[in-house]
């Protein structure tokens, strides 16, 4: 009976594993002692982005309003002046409701626009991912904002965003700090960004949204 109860618990150990976490026997030869591989639960976000997909947002409620309790304003103000110094005619921040919005404005670079010439493409681009990169948090990409390819489709839009963020998971953006926002739900409407072409393929957004400590 004692050996019936034995072979029916490890059986269940052995069928209740996944692909992932597995019963691994510790001795050469049979024995009854086993010890269980731990894994660590992946986000949603994670299991998209190792299929190849990124995480969508539909709604502007989906991405919470910055916690001024945690991140003090004249903080943030100095990490926005310092990206806008070395971003220079490259793009621009300001700082939004919901994070740091970036206007990047070399869209070109990923194919969006007709191509600018310059001999400085490479440099510009590591001022964008370095300024992606602050405070190491999560990345929103527009589709299409109120300030940027105003005049695409949804569908276009989603193309668009879509094509930027498999871009930038290339250079040094982890797939799951990315998020797409599509139709730009998540970026505020105000007039105060310092864009120089706007309403133009030219233009891409970007929402940072700091990762608390």
């Amino acid at each position: 009976m004692n050996k019936i109860i034995l072979s029916a618990g490890v059986w269940f150990l052995l069928s209740s594993c996944t692909t992932t976490q597995s019963a691994v026997n510790t001795g050469s030869k049979p024995s009854t002692s086993y010890e269980t591989v731990k894994v660590e639960t992946k986000t949603e976000a994670e299991k998209q982005a190792e299929n190849g997909d990124f995480q969508k947002i539909k709604n502007a409620f989906e991405v919470a309003d910055l916690d001024m309790a945690v991140f003090k304003k004249e903080d943030l103000q100095a990490k926005i002046k310092e990206i806008n110094t070395y971003m220079g005619e490259t793009g621009s921040a300001y700082l939004g409701t919901k994070g740091i919005v970036i206007s990047f404005e070399r869209g070109d670079m990923f194919g969006l626009a007709d191509y600018v010439p310059s001999n400085k493409t490479q440099e510009d681009y590591k001022k964008l991912i370095k300024a992606l990169n602050t405070y190491g948090g999560t990345v929103v990409v527009a589709g299409k904002t109120q300030f940027s390819a105003d005049d695409v489709t949804a569908a276009e839009a989603a193309k668009r965003a879509e094509r930027v963020a498999k871009f930038i998971s290339k250079s040094s953006i982890d797939k799951s700090r990315i998020l797409l926002d599509d139709m730009g739900v998540s970026f505020g409407t105000e007039s105060n960004r310092s864009a120089r072409v706007k309403n133009d393929d030219r233009v891409v957004e970007f929402l940072v949204v700091p990762k608390k400590a």
